[in-house]
């Protein structure tokens, strides 16, 4: 921060120039770029748009300001209730003012300073001339400038100020009732947190698309608390309604009058235009049974399976049509969809995870006012396919959801009336219908930014108190690093905004997972205080027992946040020991290649060919030419993914080429600090998700692809090319799903890994339409060569694809598909078959979890020589807790060569091991209605082990697991 903030010194004019700028209109600051305007023309009047000041508690405004020039200058408040001051030939107009003193530099030795650190040494302005009892909160309702003045009285400079922290100080306000609260008689009583209001009114309208209100009501303000309320009666109950609140915003520097959907709205109109008074008591929103419905018991060895809402059955032909892309396909258990995730949780499946359900501003939720296209009968590499979705994506019904309006509210374009309460039956059912199937429900969750702000019409937060829920930066300025408008959960109500939504989607919905969207965006405390609301919640008073509620998020450090907070940020490192899991993007790398760059979508990873089947694409990612560097490369890798297999801790000890290293010693992408976690419930193990490539696409664009080959066969100088064949792609998939689901953690599937999904190459498909996201559980077609990818996202990667999507050589059958479907399955059998997948401390992976190296005797000499090898990696799993009962220990062999290896090691000699019975038995499976037996892998039953010796011969491609019986 302190070379932020010596930046930021040498940024402030020297006099003349201050003075020059302000006559000539601009006010008297440096601007970041050409684009900062830092007064905007309102009439002939202009009005300071910046915001470089912060007034953080009742005694301290802060600036930064050079020490030096302190005594040249005085510093002055300018108020004005109207919102009406502004700059005029160097001049302030209207407002009256108080000229406040300095009092020295913000340092540690301020109470304050904990919270603010990245304010240090900014220039202290005390406000103790300022009457704290009643003048401040009648200042902070309207327009506030700290003007600077030199000593004849001339304005120097002049900045608004943001007041996040003296809100934080004066009206955090910690009841549990904002929103809707009933009485026992159903009274509701309706309360809006809106302290910079000068007044707020409630419009109440018979039905939803109605403009004239019914009625209009005063509410009664509770200044202390900063509270606006009003109570009614039993009529109200599935009313809609309108905020109507007059504030001043210095986003806009108008006092505005906004006509604004209530911040806490649970229940709402189409297209979140009014919010409504909903119940969550009401028999008509509440399915038969929900009172006392019964989890399943599936917390002790979870594994996540994220789908995304219309993905799931848009296209599914055996849901009722009006329920396809909705959330009643859930409840249609004999749908092929449905039947497709119950065999997943027979297998052992246990979560699902829904990418984003609440209110989103993206999609038109009136169906009849959307624009569908279906392309058909177009080439594989066709760009037509791509222009048809362009020209109806902002119009279409599709989107991922990331661009949250409503944070307490059900998305309406998954129900199938969105103008009513419905969608909160319909989503209850669905939670319903999927427990009883023994699936959990996780809800993916965005709290990090808003999809708009100020006054734009998607925007609800700004309208009622301007500028406090965002994340400011140093000119006031609304940050974006998280795509959109970043929020700041390290503000009181923001971060109560927060909890007060998950405790409401845990009790009204018996939820029994979050993830987080960018959960690096928020403080470690907030997830510990969401942690800790959770955990209040039981069965008894609740429903629900909010202990077993899991939560997980994308841990990436960078952003907003850690520009100001780093050592608060909620990313990898600073998680370690919270129980809260992250998304392991080491071990994901390690597995596939490359990263979530566009730059390494050829670079092979363990999986997909590194070292042992180069695709000899030079382009500009990571991976060099040379073998012996590949090598070197792998053996990194490999550190990785056994990192992630024993659950990533970062006192975990690996034999690696360089010695025994600790997790955190180990090097990911260069960098020390590969192992990061305290406990396994922190790893969250995974190679693909809903953003970026989907693996299939992945390995298509890793294996190799018509790669140079000399041919045996031909004479000495001819050259071949060759191509991987999709057999040997699917075995690529199947090595990756196997070290996932074969991890210590959490592992985490994202829906069609086990059916090939491909999007045809779209590295983005947010809003990409049904056409290159939907899944098809007929399981004919994977969705690969459905067009190239579209522009908007893809276009520099349109010479990439075009012959891969051309080939008919690439295109996979049906049999394809269904052996990836099938080997998922296996995979999570074998994971549920045994304790000792599922460890869950940091003491027992340690003591119970070694990775062998191969070993060679030489008889000559009687001893034994010790070596790695290349794409390998040996687990011995050990019983020392006599945790299973069938078992004394597991083996797990994952050989990703190309070639067979015979594995030895002393410690598997004279053992009881047999290959597991999951891997090498029929297996039968209802696949739509169809029961169809699958013969054992016959790779796998090649696989010989010498008792004798203690050596074991495991074929190309392929992961072997062992157990040893009791």
């Amino acid at each position: 921060m302190l070379k932020r903030n010596k930046t930021m010194k040498k940024n402030l004019l020297p006099i003349a120039l201050s003075l020059f700028l302000l006559s000539s209109g601009c006010a008297g600051q440096v601007r970041q770029s050409k684009d900062d305007k830092s007064v905007q023309i309102k009439g002939n009047k202009r009005y300071v748009e910046n915001a470089r000041a912060r007034w953080i508690s009742t005694d301290i405004i802060t600036i930064p300001f050079p020490k030096d020039q302190i005594n040249n200058y005085t510093f002055h408040l300018y108020y004005s209730p109207f919102g009406n001051i502004s700059l005029s030939n160097a001049e302030i107009d209207n407002g009256k003012s108080i000229e406040l003193e300095t009092n020295g530099f913000f340092s540690e030795k301020d109470s304050s300073y904990q919270k603010y650190p990245y304010l240090k040494d900014q220039l202290k302005i005390s406000t103790a001339k300022i009457n704290k009892d009643r003048t401040i909160p009648e200042l902070i309702r309207g327009n506030l400038l700290l003007v600077i003045k030199d000593k004849s009285g001339k304005v120097f400079d002049a900045t608004q100020l943001q007041t996040y922290g003296l809100l934080d100080q004066i009206y955090t306000y910690n009841n549990n009732d904002l929103g809707i609260t009933y009485s026992r008689y159903r009274q509701p009583t309706l309360k809006l947190w809106a302290p910079t209001a000068k007044s707020v009114k409630i419009y109440f309208y018979k039905n939803p698309n109605d403009a004239i209100p019914e009625k209009v009501r005063e509410m009664t303000e509770v200044r202390e608390q900063g509270i606006w309320k009003i109570t009614g009666n039993e009529s109200w109950v599935d009313k809609y309604y309108l905020y109507e609140v007059e504030v001043y915003s210095p986003l806009s520097g108008n006092l505005e009058t906004n006509l604004v959907t209530d911040p806490y709205s649970i229940g709402l109109s189409a297209n979140g235009k009014k919010s409504q008074v909903i119940d969550f008591n009401d028999r008509n929103i509440t399915p038969s049974g929900w009172d006392y419905l019964k989890k399943p018991d599936s917390n002790e060895n979870m594994s996540i399976y994220e789908l995304h809402v219309r993905d799931f059955s848009i296209k599914d032909q055996t849901v009722n049509e009006q329920n396809r892309g909705k959330f009643l396909a859930f409840t249609e258990k004999k749908s092929n969809g449905m039947k497709h995730l119950t065999n997943l949780q027979k297998a052992g499946l246990t979560h699902i995870h829904l990418l984003p359900v609440t209110d989103m501003s993206s999609i038109e939720e009136i169906e009849a006012d959307r624009k569908e296209v279906k392309p058909t009968n177009l080439q594989a590499n066709s760009s037509l396919q791509q222009q048809m979705i362009g020209s109806v994506r902002k119009k279409d019904g599709y989107n991922w959801g990331y661009d949250p309006m409503h944070f307490f509210a059900l998305e309406g374009s998954y129900s199938i009336n969105p103008n009513s309460n419905s969608r909160i039956l319909e989503f209850r059912q669905a939670v319903k219908s999927l427990n009883e199937e023994g699936l959990k429900v996780v809800m993916d969750v965005v709290y990090n930014h808003t999809s708009s702000t100020g006054q734009d019409k998607s925007s609800v937060l700004d309208k009622v108190v301007p500028a406090y829920y965002h994340r400011l930066d140093n000119n006031g300025k609304i940050q974006n690093s998280t795509c959109c408008p970043d929020t700041a959960t390290e503000h009181n109500m923001m971060e109560k905004l927060m909890i007060d939504s998950l405790v409401n989607w845990a009790k009204n919905y018996k939820v029994d997972g979050f993830r987080f969207d960018l959960m690096g965006h928020h403080t470690v405390e907030n997830m510990k205080k969401v942690r800790k609301a959770l955990d209040q919640l039981t069965y008894a008073k609740d429903g629900v027992d909010g202990k077993k509620i899991y939560l997980y998020g994308e841990g990436w450090k960078f952003g907003s946040l850690n520009d100001i907070l780093p050592d608060r940020a909620m990313y990898q490192q600073n998680s370690s020991g919270s129980g809260v899991g992250t998304f392991n993007d080491r071990f994901r790398d390690s597995v596939r290649g490359g990263s979530f760059m566009a730059k390494t979508l050829t670079d092979q990873g363990f999986a997909t060919g590194l070292y042992n089947d180069y695709n000899q694409i030079y382009l500009d990612g990571d991976v060099s030419p040379r073998p012996v560097d590949q090598r070197e490369m792998m053996y990194n890798l490999m550190d990785n993914i056994k990192l992630g297999l024993s659950g990533n801790l970062k006192n975990y000890k690996l034999n690696t080429k360089n010695g025994i290293l600790k997790g955190s010693d180990i090097k990911y992408r260069g960098v020390e600090g590969a192992g990061y976690t305290l406990m396994p419930k922190e790893n969250i193990v995974y190679v693909d998700a809903h953003d970026n490539h989907t693996l299939w696409d992945l390995i298509s664009a890793k294996a190799p692809y018509n790669t140079p080959v000399r041919l045996a066969s031909r004479s000495r100088d001819a050259e071949g090319v060759r191509t991987a064949s999709v057999s040997e792609k699917v075995k690529m998939q199947n090595m990756s799903i196997s070290l996932v689901a074969l991890s210590q953690g959490v592992p985490f599937f994202h829906a069609g890994d086990d059916m090939l999904r491909s999007k045809s190459g779209d590295g983005d498909s947010y809003d990409s339409g049904d056409w290159f996201n939907s899944l098809d559980f007929t399981y004919n077609n994977n969705n690969w060569g459905v067009g190239l990818p579209p522009e908007w996202r893809n276009k520099s990667e349109w010479d990439f694809w075009q012959s891969r999507l051309a080939n008919p050589k690439m295109k996979v059958s049906r049999n394809d598909i269904l052996s990836n479907v099938v080997y998922l399955q296996r995979m999570l059998k074998v994971r549920s078959s045994s304790p000792l997948f599922n460890f869950k401390s940091e003491k027992e992976i340690v003591d119970n979890i070694t990775f062998l190296d191969t070993e060679s005797y030489d008889r000559s000499e009687d001893k034994y020589t010790i070596s790695q090898t290349p794409a390998f990696i040996a687990m011995n799993i050990t019983d020392k807790n006599n945790t299973d009962t069938k078992r004394k220990s597991i083996l797990v062999l994952f050989n990703s060569s190309n070639q067979s290896v015979e594995f030895s090691n002393r410690i598997i000699k004279d053992k009881n091991l047999k290959i597991h019975n999951v891997l090498t038995d029929n297996i039968n499976i209802d696949i739509n209605g169809e029961s169809l037996t699958f013969a054992g892998d016959t790779e796998i039953k090649k696989s010989v082990y010498n008792k004798e010796i203690g050596s074991i011969t495991i074929e190309p491609m392929t992961t072997v697991v062992y157990q040893e019986l009791e």
